[in-house]
């Protein structure tokens, strides 16, 4: 086994010629117009998946869980409108003290 040093190992890998076409290989032409893939019928396809929530079996618990969501949603929404609410309202009396400072 002989030992290699790097200069000469990068002096062989520099040193080794890399044939290249200089001509670009000849490719397939492109059909003008792709064909749509075909529908397939009713009858192929399989059966829609059951729903995960059935109405028969929702307890209080999943009927006071899906209204606290709700609420929380609807919560959250409305102290969003106002927190903007606010800082549009100081924006616009801090624009009107800087335009009318001696009114």
């Amino acid at each position: 086994m002989s030992t290699v040093t790097v200069w000469e190992y990068l002096a062989r890998q520099l040193s080794m010629r890399v044939d290249v076409p200089l001509e670009p290989t000849p490719q397939q032409p492109s059909p003008a117009v792709a064909t749509p893939p075909p529908v397939p019928n009713d009858s192929d396809l399989p059966p829609p998946p059951s729903s995960a929530l059935n109405l028969y079996e929702l307890t209080f618990g999943s009927v006071c869980g899906i209204c606290a969501g709700i609420f929380i949603k609807k919560g959250a929404k409305f102290v969003a409108f106002m927190l903007g609410g606010t800082f549009v309202l100081l924006q616009v009396t801090s624009i009107l003290q800087n335009t009318h400072p001696e009114i």
